[in-house]
């Protein structure tokens, strides 16, 4: 009886000891995933830094119940941020993810809730120094009275803040594959709010200066593996704009997608989808009521703004076939992996406002 005891004692202690570090293991996971939006994206992110530029970007978010579990840990307060008088929100655009329609919201706002709007929009810095672009938007940032919107396409650069100016730093992206064909054929056929600023065959000129075969679909530009949709310039627009000037951030890499996830979780108070600008907007009237007070009702009534977001659609834009959505998005698949990471950020702060 004593030995046939001590061998069940020993197989318990044995089972009990597997059960106790496989419990620290997963609760490890967890508690490396507080300063990410889960355990499972900081993982991901460990893979990354493992692999390097072997990593091919391609993981997606966990997804239903799991995903919950994930999350349920980190929740994230819907709360007014500060008292709106010494707020600056600065407002990072990319092409094709709406930006004109945020800016125009807030020109619709502006008399009511006397918010100072600088546009910002200085396309000769790209390609710049982090040097030369932090001391331009110091200079913005410096001179504009709070409350106040800056309306920019430049990157995320560390900005010298005083205490009578606060950055609040939001952004809007859009799906990758939309982005990349929008831009396409905007680049051949432009949108309505450019053709309708001049007449038809001053629109017709311009067109033929872009030097594009407008006969030539994205589908027939994927075929035919032009750099215009495969090149690597066409990588990682999404990731390098989240990602700043640093040397690491010239490049669409795995690297570069982890600074970019830093920087939004340490930088931006909210970034959001423009497939769900509605709930961007409800949800910025909760966080800066001093910029956004009264902003979706705005969105949905005023008649400005609904004419910039029927007329700034980009012109002939056609659906692309499944052989190239798959080409694209693995050619895109640092963009995916930083869109669905926003996308479920996004939707834990749509819920924690209510939404």
């Amino acid at each position: 009886m004593k030995k046939r005891f001590g061998w069940n004692s020993a197989y318990a202690v044995t089972i009990l000891l597997w059960l106790v570090m496989c419990y620290l293991a997963w609760n490890f996971g967890y508690e490396v995933g507080k300063a990410s939006v889960g355990g499972e994206l900081e993982r991901s992110d460990r893979t990354a830094r493992r692999q390097g530029n072997n990593y091919n970007g391609s993981k997606l978010l966990p997804q239903g119940d799991k995903a919950a579990k994930l999350e349920e840990r980190f929740p994230r307060p819907c709360q007014r941020v500060g008292d709106g008088t010494s707020q600056i929100v600065i407002f990072n655009t990319i092409p094709k993810c709406g930006g004109r329609t945020i800016l125009s919201l807030t020109f619709a706002l502006k008399q009511s809730l006397k918010v100072n709007i600088k546009s910002a929009l200085n396309f000769s810095l790209e390609g710049s120094s982090n040097v030369k672009v932090l001391g331009y938007m110091n200079r913005v940032f410096s001179n504009l009275p709070s409350p106040g919107f800056i309306y920019t396409n430049t990157r995320l650069v560390a900005l010298q803040t005083i205490p009578s100016r606060v950055p609040v730093r939001i952004g809007l992206i859009r799906d990758p594959m939309q982005r990349l064909v929008s831009a396409f054929y905007h680049a051949r056929f432009g949108d309505r709010m450019s053709a309708s600023a001049v007449d038809d065959e001053t629109w017709q000129k311009q067109l033929q200066k872009n030097h594009k075969n407008i006969s030539e679909s994205f589908d027939d530009c994927v075929k035919s593996k032009s750099s215009e949709c495969l090149g690597e310039e066409t990588k990682g627009a999404l990731v390098k704009q989240f990602c700043g000037y640093d040397t690491v951030c010239s490049t669409a890499s795995p690297a570069a997608l982890l600074r970019a996830k830093e920087n939004v979780k340490n930088h931006y108070l909210l970034v959001g989808v423009l497939e769900e600008i509605d709930d961007f907007v409800r949800v910025l009237e909760k966080l800066v009521p001093s910029v956004f007070s009264g902003g979706f009702h705005t969105l949905e009534n005023d008649k400005r703004v609904q004419s910039v977001i029927a007329n700034s659609r980009t012109i002939g834009v056609e659906s692309v076939s499944e052989q190239t959505k798959g080409i694209i998005k693995k050619h895109l698949s640092l963009d995916f992996e930083f869109y669905y990471f926003i996308q479920w950020r996004f939707m834990k702060q749509k819920e924690a406002c209510g939404y």
